[in-house]
């Protein structure tokens, strides 16, 4: 079960020291190139097609690209905590490579640099010390969700994704693709059971959301869409072609 577990000891450590070092106190703080460029990490937004972003480095100076694309979003943001992330935790000669390798080519340890820079990346765009006041409901709903990413200026995804890491409440976030769970992951406390890649249930909502942009529903759904024991209230939103996130929780 993709239940959510402690991050890295040491991409914590080092994003707390990145922000306690600049002095952030508060969300507005946090500005991710401002950042990057006090540990030698140039910014530049550049065409890209093959990734949103990658890093190259020389010593202990670093280029950023980052998609032009992306200019001015959450995204972006990410991206550019993700790829400062490298240049904090690795010594890879190639960080350009590791970044543009397709998903099913990596190793498995690719994938733990990648989710080492993902968590480093996290604490830095909205640190646990701020965040959880914000997490501390017995409910985890849309709304607050809401609330964490007008504060933090990330998206939805990211927040929901936060969330589900700094709640006690029990929620989910899925994403979706097709008819299959393409990631998810679930509170410790969460009711059910959710396998990355497994077929969705015809009773899921993300199985059952018109496949249009932007459909958005909300719907109760019985526990065996989630492999759960009582009923589920899912919020699903369509986010890209065939791709649908779901948020859930269990019914009051």
């Amino acid at each position: 079960m993709p239940k959510v577990r402690p991050p890295s000891e040491r991409a914590v450590a080092v994003a707390r020291h990145v922000l306690a070092e600049a002095k952030v106190r508060h969300p507005e703080d946090i500005h991710m190139e401002k950042l990057a460029a006090r540990h030698g990490a140039m910014v530049l937004y550049v065409p890209m097609s093959t990734a949103r972003g990658a890093i190259v480095r020389a010593g202990q100076s670093a280029i950023i690209h980052v998609s032009e694309s992306a200019r001015g979003t959450p995204a972006a943001d990410f991206t550019v905590a993700h790829e400062f992330s490298h240049h904090l935790l690795h010594t890879l000669v190639d960080h350009y490579a590791q970044c543009t390798t397709d998903a099913a080519e990596r190793t498995d340890v690719e994938w733990g640099i990648e989710r080492e820079a993902n968590e480093c990346a996290a604490e830095l765009r909205v640190p646990e010390a701020m965040a959880a006041p914000l997490c501390a409901a017995p409910r985890a709903t849309v709304e607050s969700i809401d609330r964490l990413a007008r504060t933090f200026r990330t998206s939805f995804e990211m927040s929901a994704i936060r969330m589900v890491e700094l709640t006690m409440a029990p929620c989910a976030v899925v994403m979706s693709e097709g008819t299959r769970v393409r990631w998810a992951i679930e509170s410790l406390t969460f009711p059910g059971a959710i396998a990355r890649w497994s077929a969705l249930h015809p009773e899921s909502l993300a199985a059952r959301l018109p496949r249009r942009p932007f459909a958005d529903r909300e719907r109760e759904v019985p526990g065996a869409a989630w492999k759960g024991r009582g009923p589920f209230v899912e919020r699903a939103w369509a986010v890209g072609p065939g791709r649908v996130l779901s948020w859930i929780v269990p019914a009051e």
